[in-house]
């Protein structure tokens, strides 16, 4: 099933910090089997507070996505972003085709 990580920036620290996030993070994206749906396109908030950016990641299935960013290589980025800024990150499955 499509399962899908979605990063949320709330907050950036700094932002040369978090550039050197995106630098080794990216690598290991693009070297897993996801894709990107969104990168910090421009984005509207209709409820809740206002974010800074928001980044949805596909996945085909959920443990595509754990293996992912459960990585070691993909830790090591992630030690950085939570140094230069706060985000949330949640994993949500899509929704189920069912056919006739």
């Amino acid at each position: 099933m499509t399962t899908y990580v979605i990063f949320t920036k709330e907050k950036t620290f700094n932002a040369d910090m978090l550039n050197r996030y995106v630098e080794k993070g990216m690598p290991t994206f693009q070297q897993s089997t996801g894709t990107a749906l969104a990168f910090n396109g421009d984005h509207t908030v209709f409820e809740g507070d206002p974010v800074e950016g928001i980044t949805i990641l596909s996945f085909s299935s959920k443990d595509e996505a754990l293996a992912w960013y459960w990585s070691p290589a993909y830790q090591q980025a992630a030690l950085i972003r939570k140094e230069a800024s706060r985000f949330s990150v949640v994993m949500v499955e899509g929704l189920v085709k069912e056919t006739v």
